[in-house]
């Protein structure tokens, strides 16, 4: 039974990771990721914001983590909460130190946070292209799921504005999805949506027609 699931799986993702078909439905164990369609990316445009800001901000290589949480319904990972970690840095590598983020994770448990959330890698290659390297990026991506991670997002970008993302299910085999779009989520403030729609009610006359 589990040799037939791992050949289905591996039916379903073409050996290159950016190539993906649609089959039917089915749910990877212990991650909860519907992977019978590509996983939406979102991010809140305030996280977004810091991410450009620590990428530009920092004249060296600089990484840390994020909460990733998922929709079911809608197949949704949404990221928040980006995090920046105690760490030293150069030119070309950044490393994850793993006592920073066993302090990030007492810190999160202290304030009743969800640790399990922490699902986000994310890092700058600053004025370098965005690609996954194979001696810094992927060797940092098998330490977090050694570390306890059943999926992980991972984000680059440099300070010219480029971005990649990609998505890596860890359970019950290591499949990669990437080039994965995110789209950025501007929560709106209620009060606001409320003054707008009386505005629009007082100065806007409709036709009526609808769409």
């Amino acid at each position: 039974m589990w040799y037939k699931f791992c050949s289905f799986l591996r039916r379903i993702f073409n050996p290159s990771p950016d190539r993906y078909r649609v089959v039917e439905r089915i749910c990877v164990p212990g991650s909860g990721i519907i992977i019978s369609h590509r996983p939406e990316i979102r991010i809140l445009s305030s996280d977004d914001e810091k991410f450009w800001l620590h990428l530009t901000e920092c004249p060296e290589e600089i990484s840390g983590l994020a909460l990733a949480t998922y929709d079911a319904k809608a197949n949704t990972l949404t990221i928040s909460d980006l995090t920046l970690l105690e760490q030293k840095v150069s030119r070309v590598e950044t490393d994850l130190d793993q006592t920073a983020i066993g302090k990030l994770m007492t810190d999160m448990i202290t304030d009743g946070k969800d640790t399990g959330l922490l699902k986000v890698w994310w890092h700058s290659h600053v004025t370098s292209d965005v690609y996954w390297s194979q001696h810094q990026d992927e060797v940092t991506i098998q330490s977090l799921k050694h570390f306890g991670f059943d999926f992980l997002i991972s984000i680059v970008g440099n300070v010219h504005g480029e971005r990649l993302c990609r998505l890596d299910i860890f359970e019950p085999i290591h499949v990669t999805l990437d080039n994965v779009p995110i789209r950025i989520i501007h929560p709106t403030n209620p009060e606001l949506r409320r003054q707008i729609r009386i505005d629009i009610g007082e100065k806007v006359e409709l036709s009526g027609g609808g769409l």
